[in-house]
């Protein structure tokens, strides 16, 4: 009717518990080990859904002017759903890239050209972007910036040259770990090891802990989160009961 529209789909695939349909498993049967071929048949389920929804968008010549916008919202259970996060160390429940550094696509042809955007976002600034792209201005506190967001699409058009949408970005689990990342210097502080730094334009699989031979980086990183904690209006405390804890050390001392 050529009214504005918006859509919120959350698939509960690819998480747990792991169950697929006997149609995609079988295009998987070639993958030994059962957990990973239900995980992989669940995933190809999503996908083959997510261009239902493509088709009946160009099908209604929609598909141009509409802003589409998928990703996860962590980097795989390697646990629990047989994940692989490969080169990235770590997955779901972790402040390592294997846990953070997700794929996202943002299509919208009537107004973004194709290209591949490698600088750092994150996903608040869907927000931001999506109000912007309506013709709004995303919602900001008095006091400090809960609704931390960034209109993408001028970024994504060119119009900032190299400039960074977030110079800084943090994260921080109560109980569990918070981490720190300016540039291409992370500051990672687990709650149950030693902090660590990593410079991630070298070493994006975090092997190498630099925080020894670089002690005035990490005490300057260690100050932005500081600081950026003391400004938060209330507390994240997303999984953050001492269940959590345990379960949550168990996921940085392993090998990946």
């Amino acid at each position: 009717d050529g009214k504005p529209w918006f859509l919120f789909l959350s698939y509960n695939t690819p998480h747990s518990p792991l169950q697929a349909k006997e149609a995609d498993l079988e295009k998987f049967s070639h993958i030994t080990n059962v957990q990973r071929r239900k995980y992989c048949a669940m995933q190809s389920c999503m996908d083959e859904n997510v261009g239902r929804i493509i088709k009946h968008l160009k099908d209604r010549n929609e598909f141009e002017n509409t802003v589409i916008v998928f990703l996860s919202d962590n980097g795989g259970s390697v646990e629990v759903s047989h994940a692989v996060n490969a080169p990235l160390r770590g997955g779901k429940g972790t402040f390592l890239e294997g846990g953070l550094r997700v794929p996202m696509i943002l299509s919208w042809p009537k107004e973004i050209s194709s290209q591949v955007y490698t600088k750092q976002v994150v996903a608040t600034d869907i927000l931001g972007t999506l109000v912007s792209a309506a013709g709004g201005v995303a919602p900001q506190s008095e006091k400090t910036k809960i609704f931390d967001t960034v209109n993408l699409i001028p970024y994504l058009k060119g119009e900032f040259n190299d400039s960074l949408p977030h110079q800084t970005l943090f994260w921080r689990m109560s109980l569990r770990a918070s981490a720190v990342r300016d540039g291409d210097w992370k500051l990672l502080r687990p709650n149950s090891e030693f902090p660590q730094l990593y410079f991630l334009k070298d070493d994006p699989s975090e092997l190498n802990n630099l925080i020894a031979e670089n002690p005035e980086v990490a005490e300057n990183l260690l100050g932005k989160l500081n600081q950026w904690e003391h400004s938060l209006e209330r507390n994240p405390a997303i999984i953050s009961t001492p269940q959590w804890s345990k379960y949550n050390s168990r996921l940085y001392d392993r090998e990946y």
